[in-house]
């Protein structure tokens, strides 16, 4: 988790009429410079870059136009949830629950154990279509604001003009609903603003919505235009796409993977692309990357491996759930009863903690088929270490992710701390604790980093991981309008 000291309170900057231009950086790759010229609008407001929130965690989109090199036109930064802390276990605001990891940036509290109902908070995020939220910034504000704003995918349709966005229930009877093209129904994307309840409590009906509007949580896009887009995949329709946040995307055998490979697409999965637009909402996708390195595990687990909505374990290694977590069988909701292969999917975090993103059942137990992927440390042929479990490749075969035989020798002159690799196949020898045997697959590094230039327009949409400089959230009390 990192954290960072309040934003709300100093503006440690004069204010002048120019700014010697600076460098943000978004989705680890996109630097943009930042100067007076920009336009920045939050919240549908214009606002100085100088008060500007431009801080690591934050989703905004950057709009570059022809011509103007590498300072954006315009970035655009709405909260997706503004409102109250409704739960604690997960932390959910206003019924939606959120992923807080080691990625978040946490300010207002020393430690998410902190984080007490009705706290009044902002959260900027990547939208999970099964009504979760992977938070990459909560702020606790110094008080509540007069206005709550909810985002997300639709996930019920209720009675009498109510639906629900992630777990909280709205009443909507005499709204009429904005820039919807068709009426609403569960899978849509939609954003509602309410005045604030006093004493809210989950599970409580928010019935003051002022505003209920269809959206696109992704940005349109032009045809011909460049596109650095980041979010969690939703759907795989087809072997050859996918749709991200409402985007369809395209690839093929000219699209480069990092950090995992092209069987790691699946939903929940948080990636990164650049590519071209084909039309307003299409995309072919040049590079693929893995926002987080992947994490596959498979092996046999029984009753105490499993501690419902907190842990399972496989491998020795304790791989944590949280509610972007696909429970396909209801091994993380309801345990074991007997021994289990089980599979888990997910990624590792900046501190090498294990999270998954899908769990399911894979037959009967078969201590010789376990097979780890993820990234690859402590490389010494014949030995090497995957998520820090040791692993001995003297009785391996090696291979590429295409399948193409390596020798030893070739394998471990391709590994580098960091790359992607898997073992499958292998067996667990218990007196050393190590994975032997089966088969080594080199998966690769990063992907190749496309660079894009020329006359083209470029839409960015995704987190700052590298900031500006402190600044505050609202400015004196800035809110947007109900």
């Amino acid at each position: 988790m990192r954290h960072a000291k309040t934003l709300l309170v100093l503006l440690l900057l004069t204010i002048t009429t120019a700014i010697t231009a600076q460098t943000i950086e978004i989705s680890g790759r996109h630097q943009l410079q930042i100067d007076s010229q920009t336009q920045i609008l939050i919240e549908g407001e214009l606002v100085s870059p100088l008060d500007a929130l431009l801080a690591p965690g934050i989703k905004l989109t950057a709009l570059e136009m022809p011509n103007r090199g590498a300072l954006p036109l315009t970035l655009i930064f709405d909260f997706d949830l503004r409102g109250i802390v409704t739960s604690t276990n997960p932390v959910t605001v206003l019924g939606t629950p959120l992923a807080l990891n080691a990625e978040t940036t946490l300010v207002g509290w020393d430690s998410p154990d902190d984080i007490g109902a009705g706290d009044a908070v902002v959260v900027s995020g990547q939208f999970d279509i099964n009504g979760s939220l992977s938070a990459g910034f909560l702020e606790r504000l110094p008080e509540p604001t007069a206005t709550w704003r909810l985002a997300g995918y639709v996930t019920e349709l209720g009675a009498e003009d109510s639906l629900r966005i992630g777990d909280q229930l709205l009443d909507v009877g005499g709204i009429a609903a904005t820039d919807c093209t068709t009426p609403i129904n569960p899978g849509d994307f939609v954003i509602a603003r309410a005045d604030a309840i006093a004493d809210f409590m989950a599970g409580d009906t928010i019935d003051t919505v002022t505003r209920l509007t269809c959206a696109q949580p992704a940005p349109f896009g032009t045809p011909g235009a460049a596109g650095g887009l980041e979010g969690v995949i939703d759907s795989l329709p087809a072997e050859d796409r996918f749709v991200l946040e409402g985007l369809l995307i395209l690839h093929d055998q000219a699209t480069t993977f990092g950090n995992g490979s092209i069987d790691d697409l699946e939903p929940g999965a948080l990636i990164e692309l650049e590519g071209t637009f084909i039309d307003a909402v299409t995309v072919q996708a040049d590079t693929i990357e893995f926002v987080r390195p992947v994490l596959r595990m498979e092996a046999p687990a029984g009753q105490a491996d499993v501690v419902p909505n907190e842990s399972i374990s496989l491998l020795g290694l304790t791989v944590i759930p949280d509610p972007q977590t696909r429970d396909d069988d209801g091994i993380v909701a309801n345990g074991l009863s007997q021994p289990t292969q089980v599979q888990v999917r997910g990624w590792v975090d900046r501190e090498g903690g294990l999270h998954a993103t899908r769990v399911r059942e894979r037959g009967n137990p078969d201590a010789l088929d376990l097979s780890l992927r993820g990234p690859v440390a402590n490389i010494a042929a014949p030995m090497l270490t995957i998520v820090g479990l040791p692993v001995n490749t003297d009785s391996s075969v090696f291979e590429d992710e295409f399948g193409t035989p390596l020798t030893g020798a070739e394998f471990f002159a391709l590994a580098t701390a960091g790359d992607i690799v898997e073992i499958s196949g292998a067996r667990h020898d218990s007196d050393d604790a190590t994975l032997i045997g089966g088969v080594m697959t080199y998966i690769g590094p990063v992907a190749a980093r496309v660079a894009r230039g020329g006359a083209a327009a470029r839409v960015l949409y995704g987190t700052i991981t590298m900031g500006l400089f402190p600044q505050r959230l609202f400015i004196d009390g800035f809110e947007e309008a109900p």
